[in-house]
């Protein structure tokens, strides 16, 4: 699962996460998005599940960071920012994959001589609880924010709630 690296140009770490979220499209301050889908492969007997089996397929749309003409102090913080992000990211996939691979196996076994609706109530309910923990994660760490204290030698960029 290889990550999508949406490049970004920048001469700043401020227009670096400008354009990095107007290019990703997510919430104020957010630079990434970890999206997931859940497909089940189902066959039926008489309407009722006879065999399940779930996969998940989980995609990171990141910024990258494609040169400007940013100086030692801007180019550190904008790679501070992208490698921040890189990890929040990975935390979101392992999440995901994480709370899949749980859910999955009791769902496969649940599941078997229910109906098509009850399968999809069970997608949506480990659709509901990989989206709370996503929504955790981006209340502790879900947006780069940055110190341009120009007496400092470098800029401090870390993650905070978004």
């Amino acid at each position: 699962m290889a990550d999508t690296l949406v490049n970004v140009k920048a001469d700043t770490i401020e227009d670096f996460l400008k354009n990095a979220q107007a290019a990703i499209r997510e919430g104020k301050g957010e630079i990434g998005v970890t999206t997931y889908v859940i497909t089940p492969k189902v066959s039926y007997d008489n309407k009722k599940v006879k065999k399940i089996d779930f996969s998940v397929k989980i995609d990171i749309k990141r910024a990258h960071w494609s040169g400007g003409k940013a100086d030692d102090r801007h180019k550190k913080a904008i790679e501070t920012a992208e490698d921040l992000n890189a990890d929040h990211e990975e935390k979101h996939r392992k999440l995901a994959q994480d709370i899949c691979d749980k859910m999955f196996k009791d769902a496969e076994k649940d599941l078997v001589g229910k109906s098509s609706k009850e399968v999809d109530a069970k997608i949506a309910e480990i659709k509901k609880a990989v989206d709370k923990a996503y929504a955790d994660l981006d209340k502790k760490e879900g947006a780069v924010e940055f110190d341009d204290d120009e007496s400092k030698d470098t800029i401090s960029v870390k993650l905070t709630g978004a």
